[in-house]
């Protein structure tokens, strides 16, 4: 069948005059990606060709389009802006199949529409009266009126909210949405309708450029997530009316490349209210709520994935640690913090730390299904997940991924052969079932090159602190949550090279070097900021300031850790330093000796001397 074309679409669209065309079929002249990640797409229609912007948000649909191909628009809008005194009209290409034809030459011999219709010259975006039946055209209208009343009642943003939703709840039957995966920065005239989902606090700054509030939601769809951040005023206006779990429809709000420092949103863009243009209306259409977008990684995969990655995991919780009362390294404020194991079938554990309101939920000492959406990869003792504030945890989700799980868990999971990564269990000290530690001697640390391979070893040893290095114990690290850079002192602070920023006051962190023996021989173990805490009973600002007033008291507070034997959980890896290699063993946590275990341990290695010497 032959590749038939849609006559007049191009010149429709770039007057802003197509809404009589019913997926319209385009050919594709060329397709390149500008520096933003956006497609630059110019399409045909055989009489004329124009230029069209595609979202990098569109990546199955882009994957497909190549030079030539035909695509059947499902929706789109056009866009006239000036810049610099020069006017230029384009397409924004917001859904569209490729039709399945292969090597197709350029179909017909189209003009450049802009040379024939000079864009200064094109009226139709100037029509904006209420006449006009355009479906493009009723949803600017129904932005303008909202952005009125919101101007006209600024003096009362709570009331005219309310006001808003009961006026406008009849006019949202006539609103055409846009999937939040069409937005992008070209856009200037849009409504999504929108779940509010994972809503933060209010929270507020204070530094050299001043002070203010904010807070953010997660805005979700169908087709994608995006966050969205309200500052200062916004953030007053808006806080209250937003509720986590309700639909909404959002128009008049900036959209902008997404800074990925603090977005872990999987989307390019993010979105920021504005107290005087943003019209937020509650949706009360009754409509299919939008499911959460998962992309599930096997907890027996977390090995293949870098450290710091983001990835969604669902298991069964299998088991929960008591909530601890910690204190936050950034903000200087208590937070509470607990553990658990998660299990899945692919036969893997992982231990899960939960921060601040998360570890609250009840419904974890249920052992139900819970799907993490957003969590970071650690490497803390082989792989290891955190949660952050963006998370979104949801219990027993009605997908099809939990009840295949919950099955397999209720079928096989108390006998199933469940294998762990080195880390795993619910605290050093807690009563997950786990497979065998391995306990090795310094001396079989050298012999069997421990270390050497292209991951890190994890074992434990027991042995006892004899020396502890008192010269470099801690350095001035950088007091943003996800740096702990060192910092430098200059005239007016400390200054951080890696956030380009500079602080009042570092944040002391240990880099805590000890020497350790046992009856094989001796070897140098580092031990980092939690964990030195734990063993000296200090913070190191605390033993810094020590150590300046009273450099007695501070040696007796670390020569009274000498002479004490542990069960050190260890991580060996060999790296590379100014040309040479040495082996790092970094300590991951440490207990009492148990001295029932420890003898089981030595008894088991004696039989297995013996069985070697066939004794």
């Amino acid at each position: 069948m032959a590749a038939q074309l849609t006559k007049n679409f191009i010149e429709a669209l770039y007057k802003n005059d197509y809404e009589n065309f019913e997926n319209p079929v385009v050919q594709v002249l060329n397709i390149k990606t500008t520096q933003s990640n956006t497609n630059r797409v110019i399409i045909s229609d055989g009489k004329y060709f124009m230029q069209t912007l595609m979202s990098s948000q569109l990546f199955e649909q882009s994957a497909k389009v190549k030079k030539n191909c035909l695509i059947k628009i499902r929706r789109c809008i056009s866009n006239k802006i000036q810049k610099n005194g020069i006017v230029s009209i384009f397409g924004i290409l917001l859904d569209f199949d490729v039709l399945p034809y292969e090597n197709l030459e350029k179909i017909g011999t189209p003009r450049n529409i802009q040379e024939v219709f000079p864009p200064n010259s094109v009226l139709g975006y100037k029509q904006n009266n209420s006449n006009n039946n355009s479906p493009m055209k009723k949803q600017n209208n129904f932005y303008n009126k909202n952005t009125n009343q919101n101007n006209n009642n600024n003096n009362n943003n709570n009331n005219n909210n309310n006001n808003n939703n009961n006026n406008n709840n009849n006019n949202t039957n006539n609103i055409k949405c846009f999937p939040i995966k069409s937005l992008s920065p070209y856009q200037n005239r849009w409504t999504i309708r929108a779940k509010a989902i994972n809503k933060s606090d209010v929270r507020t700054w204070n530094n050299a450029r001043g002070s203010g509030k904010l807070f953010s939601i997660i805005l979700m769809d169908e087709s994608s997530e995006i966050k969205c951040t309200a500052f200062n005023d916004a953030c007053d206006k808006f806080f209250d009316l937003i509720q986590e779990g309700q639909m909404y429809y959002i128009s008049g709000a900036n959209v902008k490349v997404a800074n990925k420092q603090f977005n872990n949103v999987k989307n390019d863009y993010e979105m920021t209210l504005d107290a005087n243009n943003t019209s937020i209306i509650l949706c009360n259409d009754n409509i299919e709520q939008p499911k959460m977008h998962y992309s599930f990684l096997p907890i027996g995969n977390l090995m293949n994935v870098d450290k710091d990655s983001l990835v969604d995991i669902i298991g069964v919780v299998e088991n929960v640690s008591d909530i601890v009362q910690m204190t936050s390294k950034t903000t200087n404020r208590p937070i509470q913090k607990r553990e658990i194991s998660l299990v899945d079938d692919s036969g893997y554990r992982v231990r899960v730390t939960l921060w601040g309101k998360q570890t609250e939920d009840m419904r974890y000492e249920d052992k139900p299904v819970v799907a993490f959406k957003s969590v970071r990869v650690n490497d803390f003792g082989g792989r290891s997940i955190s949660t952050l504030t963006s998370s979104i945890i949801s219990f027993n989700p009605d997908i099809s991924e939990s009840h295949r799980i919950a099955g397999w868990y209720a079928q096989n999971g108390n006998s199933a052969n469940i294998q762990s990564f080195s880390n795993i269990g619910v605290g050093f000290s807690g009563n997950a079932s786990t497979q065998p530690t391995v306990y090795k001697t310094v001396q079989q640390i050298k012999n069997e090159n421990l270390g050497s391979g292209e991951k890190p070893d994890f074992f434990n040893t027991v042995a006892t602190v004899v020396f502890i290095k008192k010269d470099n114990f801690a350095y001035p690290g950088c007091p943003s949550e996800n740096c702990n850079k060192k910092i430098i002192e200059e005239e007016d602070g400390w200054r951080c090279e890696k956030c380009n920023k500079t602080y009042p006051k570092p944040d002391y962190r240990y880099i805590l070097s000890l020497d350790v023996l046992d009856h094989t021989g001796n070897q140098w173990l580092t031990c980092f900021n939690e964990i030195a805490e734990k063993l000296l009973g200090y913070k190191a600002e605390n033993l810094q300031n020590i150590k300046n007033m009273d450099e007695n008291e501070f040696n007796r507070i670390l020569d009274n850790v000498n002479f004490h034997q542990y069960d050190f959980r260890l991580r060996a890896k060999i790296d590379s330093y100014n040309d040479e290699t040495r082996l790092r063993c970094n300590i991951l946590d440490f207990k009492p000796i148990n001295f029932e275990t420890q003898i089981k341990n030595d008894v088991t290695a004696i039989d297995k001397l013996l069985d070697e010497l066939q004794l």
